[in-house]
Order: structure tokens, then C-alpha cells, then sequence
């Protein structure tokens, strides 16, 4: 018998999103995780992701280049790898990979991440205007009741 898993990804807030809705396209957001496989049940994993959040003030999301990125050269914003930002994802990845995840582009996560804002139906990232990053979401991608829509597990607060 082969194990299930469920694949997602942890987002932050750049536009707000709804929990509980299925999204065709994500709100313009910075992905902090990259696409990852668990095993765990989405309560476990916001159970144990949530205390990083908690423990982490608002972070400042800042316009660097705008550019064609990625395999598919898609438009995004290129953001400055602040501290902060940094710092979040770095322990993100760790907590991830004492939970036994599983990435789908291992290159992206870790010492590979570039923050970026991906261009969202014609609008992008204002470039001269930090966005505070406030709240994340964890979504589940290819969730079983709505196919390959994103769908919104959780909203986690960033609070210090």
C-alpha cells in the first residue's frame, strides 16, 4: 500500500484571499514555500507551521526587478531577500524537513529560493512600494474535491 499524500504550499499575503475557496488563479501572492508533499493532515501541518508565524513580525515584501522568471518565463516581480523574509522561509524549510516533506522543485526552496510576486491578470507588484506581509495562507494544490484549483486551507496570522 502506498502512502497518501497531498501536495502544498505556503503563500504570503500580498492580495487577501478567502479560506475555504477554490481558486482557478491565486490572488497575487509570494510564495515562502515552494509546492511540497505531506503526509500529514492539513491540522497537523498548520499545527506545525503555525507557531513560525506566530513567532514572526509582519514582513516587509520589497519591488526589486521586474522580469520574465522561471521555466515558464512568466512576468513577476522580483523581491529584495530581506532579513526577515529570508529568515521565515529558511525556518519554514526546516520544519518542513523534520516532517518528512517531499519538494516538487527542490532547487527553489532553500539556499535556491528567490522571492518574487508573480504578475496577476495584467496587474504587478507596485515597484516603488513595499507591501507588508501580514498573514500567510496554506494551500492545498490538487485538492480532491476541486481537482487542480488552488484551495485555501488555512490563514495564519503574522503577529509579533
Amino acid at each position: 500500500m502506498t502512502e497518501e499524500f497531498t501536495t502544498y504550499l505556503l503563500a504570503l499575503e500580498v492580495a487577501p484571499m478567502t479560506v475555504g475557496q477554490a481558486y482557478e488563479q491565486l490572488p497575487m501572492h509570494c510564495t515562502i514555500m515552494h509546492r511540497f508533499h505531506s503526509s500529514l493532515s492539513t491540522e497537523a501541518l498548520i499545527a506545525s507551521v503555525a507557531p513560525i508565524f506566530a513567532r514572526t513580525a509582519p514582513v516587509a515584501l520589497v519591488p526589486q526587478e521586474h522580469k520574465a522568471f522561471g521555466p515558464k518565463k512568466q512576468l513577476v516581480t522580483i523581491l529584495e531577500p530581506t532579513p526577515p523574509l529570508m529568515e521565515l522561509h529558511q525556518q519554514l524549510y526546516a520544519k518542513l524537513n523534520s516532517l518528512g516533506v517531499q519538494y516538487t522543485e527542490s532547487d527553489w526552496v532553500g539556499d535556491g529560493y528567490t522571492p518574487h510576486v508573480t504578475d496577476k491578470q495584467g496587474k504587478r507588484l507596485p515597484a516603488d512600494t513595499p507591501v507588508l506581509a501580514s498573514a500567510a495562507y496554506l494551500i492545498s494544490v490538487e485538492h480532491p474535491l476541486v481537482g487542480r484549483q488552488r484551495f485555501i486551507e488555512a490563514r495564519l496570522e503574522l503577529s509579533i
